[in-house]
């Protein structure tokens, strides 16, 4: 996957917040539980990695060496629930392992926000998926200015066909979410994704998930060749305001790829 200065981002012109891209410059970190893989944020620890008591004992251990008076206050105790722990990871390790993916997701759902862009601007599959059927718009951003605003983590996915493994014991935490978030199947890797994702202790509250970026950010947008010519004129307006190179997407004669025409705007009132 080759570096690129600009990452694209697909959006519906008919939706409202998706107009706010270009309107209000402003983009949403979405919760992990609107993204469209089943398996995003899904990537948890592999308890079966704990295969003798000695681990499951050390992973118990971890769990109250980090939990707060209130959490050990309901605990008790502390010998009494490590030997009510390690039966119930003995006895029913499946249970044990999906209660903790299901409490996992949960707290993903609301402390984790995800902006995901693309390298490229040409791919029919993208302007389909997330552009009404290359009825919508595209546009790029500078990708080193947002960078340099360090808004959160960011970086390119990794794809892969084999299944992301985390060990419950490894207390590298950085190593865990970035596998979380920055890993995805094969099968993905046509969308070429760029990610940025912000992390809270707590719920993340909707203005938390907003970003506004600056016009001098914006360094193209690009209309889908479906596009109605009421929709044009009204991105080819901005355009001409932000003073920003637009395109146009067009079919290429027998063939099944697709490029894109400057438009001009000039004549846009």
């Amino acid at each position: 996957m080759e570096q690129s200065r600009i990452i694209y981002k697909y959006r519906n012109w008919s939706i409202d917040y998706h107009k706010n891209c270009l309107l209000k410059n402003q983009l949403y970190f979405s919760s992990p539980r609107e993204l469209n893989d089943p398996y995003d944020f899904k990537i948890h620890s592999d308890f079966s990695l704990l295969d003798t008591d000695y681990k499951k004992l050390q992973y118990i251990d971890l769990g109250i060496n980090n939990a707060s008076k209130e959490q050990l206050q309901k605990i008790g105790n502390i010998n009494a629930y490590k030997k009510r722990m390690l039966s119930f990871m003995k006895l029913n390790p499946e249970q044990f392992q999906s209660e903790h993916d299901v409490m996992e997701t949960a707290r993903s759902s609301i402390r984790f926000g995800i902006l995901c862009f693309s390298l490229k601007w040409n791919s029919i599959l993208m302007w389909t998926h997330y552009a009404n059927s290359s009825k919508g718009f595209c546009f790029g951003l500078n990708r080193e200015k947002i960078e340099a605003d360090k808004i959160g983590m960011s970086g390119l996915v990794k794809y892969q066909n084999e299944f992301p493994s985390i060990d419950p014991l490894d207390t590298n935490h950085m190593e865990k979410i970035i596998k979380q978030m920055h890993f995805k199947a094969e099968v993905w890797s046509y969308e070429e994704e760029y990610r940025i994702s912000i992390i809270k202790e707590q719920a993340l509250w909707p203005a938390d998930r907003l970003y506004a970026f600056p016009d001098e950010y914006l360094e193209e947008i690009i209309l889908g060749l479906n596009i109605s010519e009421k929709d044009e004129n009204e991105i080819l307006r901005i355009a001409k305001v932000k003073n920003v190179p637009a395109f146009k997407m067009v079919k290429k004669h027998n063939s099944f790829d697709i490029y894109r025409k400057p438009c001009k705007y000039e004549y846009i009132v």
